[in-house]
Formats: structure tokens, sequence, C-alpha cells
């Protein structure tokens, strides 16, 4: 039997854009919301928008609220937590 070591998928944060000119943001990991903002302050983001509780919850570590969170990760569910941001 021979195992073989194959990578398939790699996390790599990139460098988060100066500023956010967007009516809301949906982050859709840990990862994500962390390279997003980390290092930004809280309130000087749009609306934040977590895929479920996990990212949220790094919303919440980073200091930073998150306006809605998916009540599922389908397409519908993300929809329906970026409408209810917008709302307020």
């Amino acid at each position: 039997c021979t195992v073989s070591r194959l990578e398939l998928y790699a996390s790599e944060a990139v460098p988060a854009p100066a500023s956010l000119d967007a009516d809301a943001v949906l982050l859709a990991s840990p990862s994500g919301a962390r390279s997003l903002l980390r290092g930004r302050e809280p309130n000087a983001t749009p609306p934040l928008v977590a895929i479920g509780p996990t990212t949220a919850a790094a919303i919440r570590e980073l200091g930073h609220a998150p306006a809605a969170i998916a009540e599922t990760p389908t397409l519908a569910g993300q929809v329906e937590a970026l409408r209810a941001a917008l709302k307020g």
C-alpha cells in the first residue's frame, strides 16, 4: 500500500483593499474575515455579513460586529442575510 500526499487546497491571505467601497461585505470564512478585518477600526467598514456562526465569531474576535449571519450557508441564506444587513 502506498500513501501519497496531495496538496489540493491552500488558504493564503492576500492583501486587503485599502478602502471598502461597498454597501455590504459577505464574509465566507474565518480566514477571509481575518484577512480583510485585521488592522481595521471597528465601525470603519460597510455592514459585515457572515456565512455562518464560525465566521461571525471570527468577525467578533477582531472587534467588529456582524450586521447579519446567514441562517444557512446556501445562496438563498446568504442573500437573505445580505438583505437583512442592508435594511439595517
